[in-house]
This record gives C-alpha cells, structure tokens and sequence, in this order.
C-alpha cells in the first residue's frame, strides 16, 4: 500500500492500527479508506443511502455525508469542464411531475432550468423557486394568470420537443423525464384490486373488532361495527375505509397495533395513568386499552360512526 497523500511506499503501523507515511508523517485509517472505497462503489452502482447501508451494514450519517460529498466533487468537476468549453446552444425548460400539472397551483412547485449543451454534453442550472411566492400570488389570484402563461409555454414545449428531436437538450430531458417514470415505478409497488382489498378489509376489521368490545359504545353503534365485520367476511369485491375528520382516533394512530400485541399493557401504562395512580391528569384513568378513547363521533339520529366509505371494483 501506498500514502494516500503523497504515494511514498514507506509506512509504519501504529497502536491504533493506523499508517503513518515515513516521508509526509500524515497518518490514515485503512479500515475508513476501505469503508469509504466500498461506499463509492455503492454510489457508482446506483444504490440508494438505505441499500447502502444494508449492504454494507454502515451508519446511515456516514454514508450520506458521503454520497453529499460525492455529488459535490462531481459538481465542482463538471462545472470546470462546462467553463473550459464553448455553449453550443441553451434553452429554458419547466419540470413538474405529470400528476401535478392539472392543478393550477401546483405550477409553484415546477423546476426551472437553464439549459446548456457543449461538446456533446448537457449541463444545468436550476433557477430560483417561485414556492416562495405561492401563498402572495393566491391570495392575490395571479396564479390564473400564471398558469396560463404556462400552459402557452408548456404547450411551445411540446411542439419543439417534436420538431427537435435531434437536439441534444430535447434528448436529455426526454431522457431524464422517462428515468423519472421509470424509478418511481420501482419505489412505488404496483398492487392490484385483491390486494388492495385486503390489506384495507384487514384494517378496517381490526378497527371493528376494537370497537364491538367496546362496553360504553351505544347499542346502535356496535350493531353497525358487527354488521361491518359480516359485510367483510362475506363480501368479494368491496373494501371498507374510515376517512375524514370523524373516523376517530383509532384510524389515524398506532393505538391499535398497541392494542393487540402490548397484551400485558406495559406502553398503555407509560402513556395514560391506571385507576390506581393518584397523579391527577386530563386523561381517562385506565386499566385497559378498550377504555380509551371514549369519546366517538357518531350520526345522532341513528347513532352510527361516521367516515365510512365502501369501495366496490366493477
């Protein structure tokens, strides 16, 4: 092995298992020196900060401090080569996620950039953001105005991406917008109907057999909860969801994960005090977690809960 710093051959070893170069007497770990090779490995093969760390069985800091440090050495090295060479040609483009571009506000949240191709190569700058700006230009509606403008803008884009297929910066960004797509189709799983199905069936279950154990529910109540559990026991192409501000608690909140596996109420205790605790506090004393919460939001002419929605495949 070499000094990292200055190539000598020389080293010594040290108590602390470090080198120490006999000409520069700078010192190194080879152990980090190979920690880091590994996580430049990582980085050049694609894999995120958490594959990374999988792999490697690393701190997730130290490889991310890493990775930053990566990007900003290519940086650096890729605006050097930008200043050395001669602007072929540069064009403004807009990039908003094709989810968001129906929505007027969501012009706010787009990329500008400027775009400069030379000697074959593509290099950015990314303008100011207007999110800024968002909450001022509602308020004072221009962002009508303003999506107009992008709209015409968004649609002489389209046109010159067809006619210019042939520029390198068309190229590039048809390229970056298609890898957009295809990674977020790997981060995003692709779930069909039945699997969604179940796994909302499964939850919703959970939240009714809570509820039909529940002593100081009304009557009505927990018949619509037994009802629910026949409906998703029975049923074959339908789920059951509590949304909105009245499906209570128990949606929202890890209280039901609690519930069925904290058996002996060991986290229940740390949250809410027990009958026999003489502390006083806001909160109903219990003993067990069918106790809290008590309040519910229910229909008060049929008392049932509210929230409820039932989605159906056709």
């Amino acid at each position: 092995m070499r000094c990292i710093y200055c190539n000598h051959t020389k080293l010594y070893t040290l108590n602390t298992k470090q080198l120490k170069c006999a000409k520069c007497k700078r010192k190194f770990s080879p152990k980090k020196l190979s920690q880091k090779q590994n996580i430049i490995k990582c980085f050049c093969e694609n894999y995120t900060i958490n594959q990374a760390k999988q792999k490697l069985g690393i701190n997730y800091i130290t490889i991310q401090k890493e990775y930053l440090s990566i990007r900003k050495y290519i940086a650096s090295f890729l605006e050097n080569q930008y200043n050395q060479n001669n602007v072929i040609s540069y064009d403004e483009y807009i990039y908003l996620p094709q989810s968001k571009k129906r929505v007027k506000k969501n012009i706010f949240d787009a990329f500008n950039f400027l775009t400069f191709e030379y000697d074959t190569k593509i290099y950015n700058l990314m303008m100011p953001s207007l999110e800024k700006y968002k909450t001022q230009f509602l308020k004072e509606g221009v962002h009508e105005v303003y999506f107009k403008e992008f709209s015409k803008f968004m649609m002489f884009n389209k046109i010159a991406k067809i006619q210019k297929r042939d520029n390198k910066i068309q190229q590039f960004w048809i390229f970056f917008e298609n890898e957009i797509k295809n990674e977020m189709n790997k981060i995003i799983p692709k779930l069909n109907f039945e699997e969604i199905k179940n796994m909302c069936n499964k939850f919703s279950k959970t939240i009714a057999e809570f509820e039909v154990n529940n002593k100081y529910l009304p009557k009505e109540t927990s018949q619509f909860y037994n009802n629910l559990l026949d409906n998703i026991k029975n049923n074959d192409n339908s789920f059951y969801l509590a949304l909105g501000s009245g499906s209570s608690y128990l949606s929202k909140t890890i209280y039901l994960l609690l519930w069925k596996h904290d058996k002996d109420l060991n986290l229940i205790k740390r949250l809410l005090p027990t009958k026999n605790d003489k502390r006083k506090n806001k909160f109903q004393k219990v003993n067990s977690y069918l106790e809290f919460p008590r309040t519910r939001v229910i229909e008060t002419n049929k008392e049932i809960p509210t929230g409820w929605i039932k989605i159906t495949a056709e």
